[in-house]
């Protein structure tokens, strides 16, 4: 670029060869100063995304300099001309000087020529401004286009053409038939869980196909949701599978659970307030009777698993008791206690009898001429004794020949007696939880109350006109900056690999 001391004098006449190659190299810097605007502009566009242009500084400041050396070489034309207009004046006479300001007035005197390089600056700098005014231009017209049109179009449909919808809410909740439950037990985090787990069922149950199938039947809502009269977009075709009716029933019954305050909430969505009513008030009846009926389920296992038990029990007492008698029948003892007491008895009669013979004889001894013939007797009936006494005690450990010893006798049924204890002891305990399963039966472990009722609804709560506009917007807003900038990024890419 050249500088005011480098220009030529305007009086000196122009090389046009030096002028052209001049133009060139103008040309050329103007094609790289734009190149440089373009990555320094897509630069700034991206927030940094895209890489500013290597070893050069910012076109704004390039510009700057331009434009002070052409700003620069006006004004020193300008003083040049204005002084050699004054050395004019000062050596021609006064006659003269009227005469060249007449000339000039008439516009015989020729305009002095212009730089070539001064008309390729001035081309770029109108180059620059109109591809900025392009830009712009071609910004707004593809916002309109992507952006503005759809929204526009959207919002047409949902304020004009949209089938208003009508929206009835319902809160229920799970309550326990019990106290207050308490958490910091076992039990109550037990119970805590168990209600969970049923709220979780039932939230479960109004979304399944079995409450689609049960509303259909007895309300038509598949008919309703297909009514002519509901704009094409948000109506159920007339030849909807069950999938699809079942999709669209999700996307019209919303119901979600609040875990924190253990709150059902239902939310219904129909075309007229008299069936989003009656469909709020046939799911909290069907979510009643799916309470209800868990309830009275697990109540009927606790009393058929409390009459198992006590079925169990008996069947064994009778065994038990069957035992015993086999052992008395087999035996013929109907207590070995008994026998063995007896058998106890005669062998202290008998001893008793013993003593009272030896101390006999010990007294007929002591007589210095004692009786032999009473010795002898004394004699032979403590033999007697002691063979009598010896016997007894073989009774109750030696077996007999029609049955066993008593001992044997009377280990087993003791045994059987025990186990007869022991019997009779669960079959009292199975009654006892036979009758508390019985009482637990007779009342309702959990019920569904209702927190809020569900009203006929007034004013249509769907289509939210202005919320859905906005969200559209900001989606194909959202879309074409996306789109955008993967585009002027790969457009970056593309020219550095060039």
């Amino acid at each position: 670029m050249t500088t005011p001391a480098d220009q030529p004098d305007p009086s000196d006449p122009i090389d046009k060869d030096k002028a052209d190659a001049n133009a060139r190299r103008a040309r050329r810097r103007a094609r790289k100063l734009l190149s440089e605007a373009d990555s320094w502009e897509e630069h700034s566009a991206s927030d940094g995304k895209v890489p500013p242009p290597d070893g050069g500084s910012s076109p704004i400041k390039k510009r700057q300099d331009v434009m002070s050396v052409v700003n620069a070489q006006i004004r020193a034309e300008k003083e040049k001309q204005s002084t050699q207009g004054a050395q004019e004046d000062v050596h021609l006479p006064a006659p003269h000087r009227d005469q060249s300001v007449a000339k000039v007035e008439a516009g015989n005197q020729s305009p002095p020529p212009v730089d070539p390089r001064d008309a390729e600056i001035e081309a770029i700098q109108r180059e620059l401004v109109q591809r900025r005014r392009r830009r712009f231009l071609m910004l707004w017209l593809r916002l309109a286009f992507f952006v503005v049109l759809p929204t526009f179009l959207v919002g047409n449909y949902y304020y004009n053409y949209a089938t208003p919808f009508y929206a009835s809410d319902a809160n229920v909740l799970l309550n326990p038939a019990t106290a207050t439950l308490n958490s910091e037990s076992g039990a109550g985090m037990a119970a805590s869980a168990n209600l969970l787990r049923d709220s979780i069922a039932v939230q479960d149950f109004l979304t399944s196909r079995e409450a689609l199938r049960i509303l259909d039947q007895e309300l038509g809502i598949i008919a309703h949701y297909s009514d002519p009269n509901i704009d094409p977009i948000q109506r159920l075709a007339d030849d909807a599978t069950e999938n699809e009716a079942f999709a669209f029933y999700k996307d019209r019954v919303l119901v979600g659970f609040d875990m924190l305050e253990g709150i059902l909430r239902i939310e219904v969505i129909a075309a007229t307030p008299d069936m989003a009513f009656a469909m709020s008030n046939r799911l909290i009846e069907m979510a009643e009777e799916r309470v209800d009926s868990m309830s009275d389920r697990n109540q009927q296992n606790a009393l058929a698993s409390a009459q198992l038990v006590l079925e169990a029990a008996e069947t064994n007492l009778a065994d038990a008791y069957e035992r015993v008698l086999t052992l008395q029948e087999q035996r013929g003892i109907f207590s070995a206690d008994l026998e063995v007491g007896l058998v106890q008895g005669q062998i202290s009669g008998l001893t008793s009898a013993l003593e009272e013979r030896r101390l006999s004889l010990a007294a007929l001894q002591d007589n210095a001429r004692p009786n032999e013939a009473q010795v002898r007797v004394l004699n032979a009936e403590i033999n007697r004794l002691e063979q009598a006494i010896e016997e007894q005690r073989q009774t109750i450990v030696n077996v007999q020949a029609d049955r066993g010893s008593l001992a044997r006798i009377s280990a087993e049924m003791a045994q059987a007696e025990q186990q007869l204890e022991v019997r009779t002891i669960m079959v009292s305990s199975a009654v006892e939880g036979l009758e508390l399963a019985r009482r637990e039966a007779a009342q309702q472990l959990m019920f569904l109350a209702r927190a809020v009722n569900p009203v006929r609804p007034v004013v249509p709560s769907y289509p939210r006109a202005f919320e859905y506009t906005a969200l559209a917007f900001v989606i194909f807003f959202a879309t074409y900056m996306m789109i955008s900038l993967t585009i002027s990024i790969l457009r970056e890419q593309m020219s550095y690999g060039d």
